[in-house]
């Protein structure tokens, strides 16, 4: 399971990497706002629950999902570091 959800974890990570550079490269057009804005959404859903589920394991002492902690921590922290430059 817990290569399963790496690889889904990377896949997000790149997903969201490559929605924040097509958001600011089409800074101006509004529908691949709102479409950008609909594949974000259940991305991070399953960023921030990977997330949470690779927190409780590292806890557990399970050395792989150190991996999958970090991937998500990355996701995450890009994300909000995009939201804050976005108000700027």
């Amino acid at each position: 399971m817990s290569k399963a959800i790496l690889i889904i974890s990377i896949v997000c990570l790149i997903f969201l990497l490559s929605l924040q550079v097509l958001y600011y490269i089409s800074y101006s057009n509004q529908m691949i706002h709102f479409f950008g804005e609909l594949l974000t959404i259940p991305s991070m859903l399953f960023v921030v629950f990977a997330f949470f589920f690779s927190l409780v394991n590292v806890f557990r002492k399970k050395k792989e999902y150190y991996l999958i902690l970090g991937i998500n921590t990355i996701a995450i922290l890009m994300c909000i570091a995009s939201t804050v430059l976005d108000y700027k």
